[in-house]
């Protein structure tokens, strides 16, 4: 019964921080979370989640697991894959002929219909695609929460890190 009445403190990284928060928001009762500390924590998604669902990893790796469509199917499996994709405003669109920019509603599951995003085992299979449009309209679900702070009973440590060097005291 962790967590129940005994105060302690999340140390998180990557998704583990997108995972802590909804159980922050969702799951904790009372005054059991004291502290949550981020490492990386990608809140407003990552572009990089599109490169790995349309391209897998790389040409060896997606050999060994069965091929690039393999992967590509897999990696929709996961819910956990769509909560990943970007969900900052402004983040993804297309740039048309004419210059105009067309702004692009990911967690929309036409949008992946309309611009073949999906593998045919998804488009061809009505089960399939009925999972994949719940799974991406939860993950969409996810904005609001993974855009305010935490309860204000919970002190949040933010530390992230890319190409330039993470400050530190």
């Amino acid at each position: 019964n962790i967590g129940e009445n005994k105060p302690f403190d999340i140390v998180s990284h990557s998704m583990g921080g997108i995972v802590s928060r909804i159980y922050i928001d969702r799951f904790s009762t009372g005054r059991s979370v004291q502290r949550i500390i981020y490492l990386g924590t990608p809140f407003l998604g990552s572009m990089n989640t599109f490169g790995t669902i349309q391209e897998g990893w790389g040409w060896a790796k997606n050999q060994l697991a069965g091929g690039r469509d393999v992967v590509w199917r897999v990696a929709l499996s996961f819910p956990a894959m769509l909560e990943l994709l970007p969900r900052d405003k402004g983040c993804c669109y297309l740039r048309k002929a004419s210059g105009d920019r067309q702004d692009l509603e990911v967690f929309k599951p036409d949008t992946w219909r309309t611009f073949g995003w999906l593998p045919d085992a998804y488009t061809n299979d009505s089960a399939r695609y009925q999972t994949f449009s719940e799974s991406l309209r939860a993950a969409g679900e996810l904005t609001p929460l993974l855009e305010s702070p935490a309860p204000s009973r919970v002190q949040e440590l933010m530390f992230a890190g890319d190409v330039h060097a993470t400050l530190r005291k």
